[in-house]
């Protein structure tokens, strides 16, 4: 949700509108019968199909791994034993994005200050509030005190990790065990920041145990409690990270984010596989999980989706698999269009490729008089292609939208209201467009999507299949790209009337011999042969010949 934001929200208040698990004091919140997430979890425990987003499904999937609670019991989600999984495609990096373990240092600030400042209704911090029903000598003197040292101490963190980040060009580092003899200044100032923050949450404790405030503040007490825990969570986290011997099956990495006012950093534990976590903590533990999309098969019955998320994991138990024809005539009603004399995308011909692009761009979406939405795999090349082409489309009255504008729902709202507009795009609208009819009529595919190969998570992967004697390329990255390129490919028919175009503007996918393996798996079409100049007669022959 935080994401479709075209300004993203500051951290603190990003955290005052989440709902937490980790934070949420539940029956002795204070708005507990107020809640919104509790009045909705209400309706779900009454209803018989409960209708889940993947996070909350896996949010709810690592609560129960954690504390070992059953399907038949309540956790985030009321209980189930039968799960019906749409995009599955998506199941192992979202899954893997709620099994990574983190510290952050923005959260761990935000942690303390909820400690420790005055309330909305009082003049009183929450210490302050529970203080006087305190049996512990000076015992909120003593907090505030390891207060003020674990703040320096996470200001002195901060500073080693963002010194590191603009050494990087603030992209995420992937750390391996045998470079810890370069890392004995983090080992240092993390072990400082671990050891600061469990002796306060020690003290939090404590201070909680020799209190007897009565029971209308139980909420202030529940509060008080999961900030404790919240703290000593990422404490363990950076001890566990500074543990080398430890490391086994996962990936260590530094990250940065930064919203509008302010930068966070943080220190992340990834599981190298989610494979085994899926299967000890969804498919094992109920009767029955149907996983679809319509990209799971690669024309590999499946192989490279279920070996990623643990399929098949016991004969005893049926791996039941099913390809479903589409309904939509690809041949007769997509045209698909690879320039052969497309520029490469290396790096060193950035510049000539973005003017290749952008003219072909324009050249195209002028045939078919808009109706296009162009995918992008980089933001920044997005918005240099945009900046190139604005002019141009003000100048023949067509609209250029650009992701970042507005947030995700406003933006193709305003797309499909508008049937010959132009939509500049990245990352997550390769999927979930929905725009059947003369609205959407070509879908533009700048580069092929390969992951950043220098993502941390995704790094270690493919060298884990290197190393046992695998290619990470072909096993891992192609495999995903491929499944990506079909997504942005689908984009474009999503009814049996509709027709157009797709355009793919990276050679490399009929010059590479990956690029044949990637073109076989999308549906057969209509795919003439054509060099760039000819781009334009096919397209308006194609549509309205």
């Amino acid at each position: 949700l935080f994401a479709d934001y075209p300004s993203r929200l500051s951290f603190e208040l990003r955290g005052e509108i989440c709902c937490d698990g980790d934070l949420c004091p539940n029956h002795s919140c204070d708005y507990f019968k107020e809640c919104f997430f509790f009045k909705a979890k209400a309706k779900a425990k009454e209803a018989k199909i409960i209708v889940s987003n993947h996070h909350l499904l896996f949010t709810d999937a690592q609560s129960r791994h954690i504390g070992d609670v059953g399907y038949d019991e309540e956790m985030i989600l009321p209980p189930f034993n039968r799960l019906i999984i749409d995009e599955a495609h998506n199941m192992e990096s979202n899954a893997t994005e709620y099994f990574t373990d983190e510290y952050d240092s923005k959260e761990m600030l935000r942690q303390i200050h909820r400690v420790q400042r005055t309330g909305r209704y009082s003049s009183k911090s929450l210490l302050e509030q529970l203080g006087e029903y305190s049996t512990e000598a000076d015992i909120i003197d003593r907090i505030q005190d390891d207060i003020h040292l674990l703040m320096q101490e996470v200001g002195t963190l901060d500073q080693y990790l963002l010194a590191v980040f603009q050494k990087n060009d603030f992209q995420p580092v992937l750390i391996k065990a045998e470079q810890q003899h370069r890392l004995a200044d983090f080992v240092k100032v993390a072990t400082s920041v671990a050891e600061a923050s469990g002796r306060l949450a020690a003290k939090i404790n404590v201070f909680l145990e020799h209190n007897k405030a009565p029971e209308e503040l139980d909420g202030k007490l529940a509060e008080l409690r999961v900030r404790a825990t919240r703290i000593s969570m990422m404490s363990e986290v950076l001890t566990r990270f500074c543990n080398f011997g430890l490391w086994q099956d996962e990936v260590h990495w530094f990250n940065a984010e930064s919203s509008n006012r302010d930068r966070s950093v943080q220190v992340r534990i990834t599981p190298l596989s989610i494979a085994d976590l899926l299967v000890d903590a969804l498919f094992s533990k109920l009767e029955t999980v149907v996983c679809t999309s319509a990209t799971l098969d690669l024309s590999d019955q499946f192989a490279f989706w279920a070996g990623r998320v643990g399929l098949p994991y016991d004969e005893s138990r049926p791996f039941l698999k099913g390809i479903f024809l589409s309904p939509f005539d690809y041949k007769s009603r997509l045209m698909l269009l690879t320039p052969s004399d497309a520029p490469l995308p290396a790096k060193e011909m950035e510049e000539p490729y973005i003017s290749y692009v952008a003219q072909t761009i324009w050249d195209a979406v002028h045939s078919s008089g808009g109706g296009a939405l162009v995918l992008f795999t980089s933001y920044v090349m997005l918005k240099q292609v945009k900046r190139l082409l604005e002019p141009r489309f003000e100048q023949a009255a067509l609209t250029l939208l650009g992701q970042g504008e507005l947030d995700r729902y406003s933006l193709l709202n305003r797309f499909i209201e508008e049937q010959d507009s132009t939509l500049f795009a990245t990352s997550s609208f390769w999927e979930g467009v929905d725009a059947p009819g003369d609205t959407l009529r070509m879908v533009i595919i700048v580069k092929l999507p390969f992951t950043v190969p220098s993502d941390p998570v995704f790094k270690a992967r493919c060298e884990a299949i290197d190393k046992a004697g695998g290619s990470g390329f072909y096993q891992l990255a192609l495999q995903a790209a491929t499944m990506k390129l079909k997504q942005g490919f689908g984009r474009l028919l999503r009814s049996t009337s509709d027709r157009g175009v797709v355009l793919i503007l990276d050679s490399r996918v009929i010059t590479k011999n990956y690029g044949v393996y990637m073109l076989r798996a999308l549906p057969e079409s209509y795919h003439p042969e054509t060099e760039t100049a000819g781009l334009c007669t096919k397209i308006e022959n194609y549509l309205y010949g």
